[in-house]
């Protein structure tokens, strides 16, 4: 889980910014370690934060209640998949995140990153996770996948990521799949961190995937902290959790089909994709004007959200 310890942690001092003067960390107060003035600061943003949030959507109704979850008011300039995932991530853990401006946000992003990484092999995690006996893994794959993330770009294995990310943190995470703000699947992700099976004890990550960008559910009534713990909270979702499918990488099925899928054409992948009402564009982000995805951005959608 992370902490306002962790995330400043990824930063210098003197590279603190907050794109806004009414709440600007000023160089002064940063060489006088005056942490008091810097907190009322942090403080004074997260409580307006607070009460800028918009509502979820109706399709939101039986899982959280309208008044306590929101998403945020202020909307991602940068559209990019990766950002957009790690953003919510680093966002859910510590609200803290959001003072940061976009720049400062990339390199938390990298260092982040960089950290899983590095720790795959040095710590062991492949082999203590049970990578090594999950069929969807091998140690190509996710170090591939992760140097693809380090420079925002999305790979067909992109999920694996996903299933380490949560791992790594200790968290569990609740993926909604919306098309016309309804939601047309849902499915989590479970850390073996701690545990072999699904530890419902964890942090919980809720995370809505739409249009091609990650959104974080935001809680209004914490603060800093964005996700849910069973065993503290009284939120309708906690009773819902449980009836939440997994995602097939945490129960390691193979699937035949996907074997085919990845055989297929280009052309062939696209109208596979139209028939499974699989979104086969997305926005540039240099020209800003729809255009198709890769072939690797279709395969990564597939692996991730072809779950019945």
């Amino acid at each position: 889980m992370l902490s306002v310890n962790y995330i400043a942690n990824f930063l210098n001092k003197d590279q603190i910014e907050i794109n806004n003067e009414k709440y600007v960390i000023n160089d002064f107060e940063i060489s006088e370690l005056s942490n008091e003035i810097i907190e009322k600061k942090k403080h004074l943003l997260n409580n307006e934060k607070k009460n800028s949030y918009i509502d979820l959507y109706e399709c939101f109704i039986d899982f959280f209640e309208k008044d306590l979850f929101g998403l945020n008011k202020e909307v991602n300039t940068n559209k990019n998949y990766i950002f957009t995932f790690f953003s919510c991530i680093l966002g859910i853990g510590d609200e803290n995140y959001y003072l940061f401006i976009e720049q400062e946000k990339i390199k938390v992003i990298k260092k982040f990153i960089h950290e899983l990484d590095n720790d795959i092999l040095k710590k062991n995690y492949y082999n203590e996770f049970n990578y090594n006996k999950n069929k969807y893994f091998n140690k190509e794959k996710i170090i591939t996948t992760l140097k693809e993330a380090f420079n925002f770009k999305v790979n067909e294995h992109f999920y694996i990521l996903i299933k380490y990310v949560v791992d790594y943190l200790g968290i569990n995470l609740i993926i909604f799949e919306l098309q016309n703000k309804e939601i047309v699947n849902k499915f989590k992700f479970i850390s073996n961190k701690y545990t072999d099976t699904y530890n419902r004890y964890l942090p919980h990550y809720f995370i809505i995937r739409e249009d091609d960008e990650f959104k974080p559910i935001m809680i209004k009534n914490k603060e800093y902290i964005n996700y849910i713990m069973v065993e503290e909270d009284n939120y309708k979702i906690i009773k819902l959790i449980d009836t939440i499918q997994l995602s097939k990488i945490c129960i390691q099925i193979e699937d035949k089909e996907l074997v085919e899928i990845k055989k297929m054409r280009i052309d062939e992948l696209r109208n596979y994709c139209i028939e499974n009402d699989i979104n086969i564009y997305k926005i540039s982000e240099k020209t800003s004007k729809e255009i198709k995805k890769t072939k690797e951005e279709l395969l990564n959608e597939i692996n991730i959200f072809n779950n019945n």
